[in-house]
């Protein structure tokens, strides 16, 4: 679906472009590719049930990745890539741990909770992950692609409920494309408090 929309540029003055959206299985998760006003692509931003939510990609336009987000509430990130222009390098900045996401179950046991946890592995192809609840002993445990956006990772733990925090240690290896000032591999250390 292509739609015309006057948008704001980089500049003082408006301009006309294009852009696309792009459902995902569900039809709840969308994805906008914003272009300039040729054929160039600018940006990527996901909607999860009408809010900004998820990946956001901004590209300089040469194509040159300025910015990855991860947006969480519709203007905060919790993890992100930036392009310095100051030192010409890139750097990371926060966890990959992205959010997580009680999920309700009427047969399970009322002692658990069940719990939804995303990560990011944007801009490296692979993850290791391992959690604990005590901060110091970490067991690797299985992550699935969560199946409404690319580069993220799925892992649901049902955890007793006088867990109130949640330690993760993520290995993250492969770097999908060099991008100066990033490593090849890279550990990360996040928790998550649980409400």
């Amino acid at each position: 679906m292509k739609k015309r929309y006057i948008a704001e540029s980089d500049s003082s003055f408006k301009t006309s472009c294009d852009d696309s959206l792009y459902f995902g299985k569900q039809k709840q998760y969308v994805s906008v590719l914003k272009y300039y006003c040729d054929p160039r692509l600018r940006g990527i931003s996901g909607y999860l049930l009408g809010d900004k939510y998820g990946n956001e990609f901004q590209f300089d336009y040469y194509g040159y990745l300025r910015s990855y987000e991860f947006i969480t509430d519709g203007s905060h990130y919790s993890y992100g890539v930036f392009y310095n222009k100051d030192s010409s390098r890139h750097i990371e900045i926060g966890t990959p741990l992205l959010d997580y996401i009680n999920m309700a179950d009427e047969n399970e046991d009322k002692n658990v909770r069940k719990c939804s946890f995303l990560f990011s592995s944007f801009p490296r192809a692979t993850m290791k992950i391992s959690y604990s609840l005590d901060g110091k002993t970490f067991r690797e445990i299985e992550h699935n692609n969560f199946f409404l956006m690319p580069y993220v990772y799925d892992v649901v733990l049902k955890l007793p409920l006088n867990v109130k925090t949640v330690y993760f240690k993520m290995e993250a290896t492969d770097i999908i494309k060099d991008l100066y000032g990033l490593e090849n591999s890279k550990t990360f250390f996040g928790s998550s408090t649980l409400k």
